[in-house]
């Protein structure tokens, strides 16, 4: 921190004679100001130190001079950089319960997109109803009141944010899942034209609401039951609009490379643009091949195919149980799953597929579970063997009595990545960091979900410096500009810039971290002293404010 500063003090100079990129006000009172930081802008550009003006939540000017405020923020010795921007979330239902948004706002955060990895909270009808919203509520453990949610589509959802009032900027995609769930249900097969047309459609209306694009979630059904045709005819959709397409890839370890050129196939044959949601290699047998994977992303990008990816920087991933499971047991719904689990003969055909993902993805002493949903209480932080343990059952058939009595829904952490891989990912300065998580209220909550949800940019901070990849200015346009950029929002956010929403993050390059761990992955991350959002201070000294200046930004 001292050498960033003693660059940005030879610099002074210029910046008071020309660096003011607003126009001068005289003595003009302006709403807040945050003095004396070192401004990393999210350009990539060097830092330098100045005063950043604010009014009528925009900013009105950055420059060395000295203007009068109603409010003012002392960012002395601390980086002020653009609000961090979350373009992974599962955050759906957090503003019903959680309209601070707590464990994100605690991180610097001042955007998430949501809906993402398939799963939204719309379109809903009585097909989809019950167990879209149970996958998008339960599946992350956030709490929901289901019969106080009446939104259908996605101009009805994102009315319900806006009259509870949220405290940052929110987003959302169309989960694949949800989308195809309202057309045909859970039902494992393939669409009709007419089917397909009919989703196709929808979409396209529900893009005119607001909606930034479309998520896939490929592992999860009910999207994991549709063909490459299926998803063709979607990308076709979305890129008429040029709206985004997201893709939790249809697997993740044995057959990843092939689960990449499924969708880089799609996005050549459509010209969609696509994200490739936390790009990560999955399970020991992949270990070692991040180098090979991102020349194979490479090689596409130069091909003219329009790639990107984002990442979340922890070696263990966390999703539903579920997915260990054949797709066949899941048709239905989960109540068809529970009744499959029950029946014996469908378990032992259950049984004998091995279920090989579960020991993919690190096998029953490395996958550890994180939520119940309050149901098995006592089982929430053990392995998936030591539960088989504590119930004196062996282990498959732990699982069949543990997701029956939780309705066929428990979530866990699987720590089947390597953190050289993910260090290598990491290390590219056009690959996005997110979360891939919920924002929980973090100050009164004991719930075991992964830390992520807290502390993902405090932790990427910390690498950052602890492993020296990169300069500050280049890791903060990974969590800024960057992702702004590849959602289209580029001329809106992710930038400290005049004309620009006042979305800021103060905060200590020193000594940012994060302090939870799988163990309590409720604990606040330190090191960030302020955050802003729409020119309202939202987080302050480590506690969140009353102010709910958050909107819900639509292309």
């Amino acid at each position: 921190m001292k050498k960033i500063y003693i660059l940005a003090v030879l610099s002074l100079v210029f910046t008071l004679l020309a660096c003011s990129t607003g126009q001068r006000t005289g003595n003009a009172m302006f709403d807040l100001a945050v003095k004396n930081g070192l401004i990393v802008d999210g350009s990539r550009g060097r830092p330098f130190i100045a005063h950043v003006y604010i009014n009528d939540g925009r900013i009105a000017e950055i420059s060395a001079y000295d203007r009068p405020a109603a409010k003012i923020i002392d960012a002395g010795g601390q980086v002020v950089s653009p609000g961090f921007v979350d373009m992974h979330t599962h955050s759906d239902t957090s503003f019903q319960q959680i309209p601070t948004h707590e464990g994100k706002i605690a991180q610097g955060v001042t955007f998430e997109l949501v809906g993402l990895c398939g799963f939204s909270l719309v379109p809903l009808n009585d097909l989809n109803r019950e167990y879209a919203i149970r996958s998008v509520s339960e599946s992350f453990s956030v709490p929901f009141d289901a019969n106080a949610f009446t939104a259908q589509d996605f101009e009805g959802y994102r009315n319900a944010v806006m009259q509870r009032g949220v405290s940052l900027n929110l987003g959302g995609l169309i989960g694949h899942g949800t989308l195809r769930s309202f057309v045909v249900g859970w039902e494992s097969r393939q669409l009709t034209d007419a089917e397909m047309a009919e989703m196709c459609s929808l979409l396209d209306e529900l893009l005119t609401q607001g909606a930034m694009g479309l998520s896939l979630g490929l592992i999860y059904a009910p999207g994991s039951f549709c063909d490459t045709r299926e998803i063709v005819a979607l990308a076709e959709t979305l890129a008429k609009r040029d709206k985004l397409l997201t893709v939790h890839l249809r697997n993740e370890n044995n057959r990843l490379f092939e689960a990449v050129d499924e969708m880089l196939d799609v996005a050549r044959a459509t010209g969609v643009r696509l994200q490739i949601s936390h790009l990560k290699l999955v399970g020991e047998n992949q270990w070692g091949n991040a180098g090979k994977l991102l020349d194979v992303l490479d090689a596409a990008r130069a091909g003219g195919v329009r790639v990107n990816c984002d990442q979340y920087p922890y070696a263990a991933s966390a999703s539903v149980l579920t997915l260990c499971f054949p797709d066949w047991a899941l048709d239905g719904g989960y109540g068809k799953f529970v009744e499959r689990l029950r029946d014996d003969a469908e378990w032992e055909k259950i049984r004998q597929t091995g279920l090989p993902e579960l020991f993919n993805r690190g096998g029953p002493d490395r996958i550890v579970i994180t939520s119940t949903n309050g149901m098995l209480r006592d089982y929430e932080g053990l392995s998936l063997n030591q539960a088989a343990e504590k119930m004196g059952k062996e282990l498959f058939e732990a699982l069949r009595e543990m997701l029956i009595a939780c309705g066929g829904i428990i979530t866990c952490v699987y720590h089947s990545l390597d953190e050289g891989d993910m260090l290598q990912i990491m290390a590219r300065t056009d690959i996005a960091i997110a979360s891939d998580g919920a924002a929980y209220a973090i100050s009164s909550t004991q719930e075991k979900f992964h830390p992520r949800s807290s502390s993902s940019f405090p932790h990427f901070l910390r690498l950052v410096r602890e492993h020296g990849l990169m300069p500050i200015e280049d890791a903060i346009y990974k969590i800024t500009a960057l992702p702004a950029s590849l959602m289209n929002m580029g001329d809106r956010f992710g930038t400290l810039a005049v004309g620009y929403p006042a979305d800021i993050t103060v905060f200590d390059s020193e000594k940012v971290a994060d302090t939870a761990d799988y163990e309590t992955p409720w604990l606040a991350p330190i090191g960030i002293s302020y955050v802003v959002v729409n020119g309202e201070i939202v987080y302050e000294n480590g506690s969140p404010t009353e102010n709910r200046p958050g909107r819900f930004l639509s292309q």
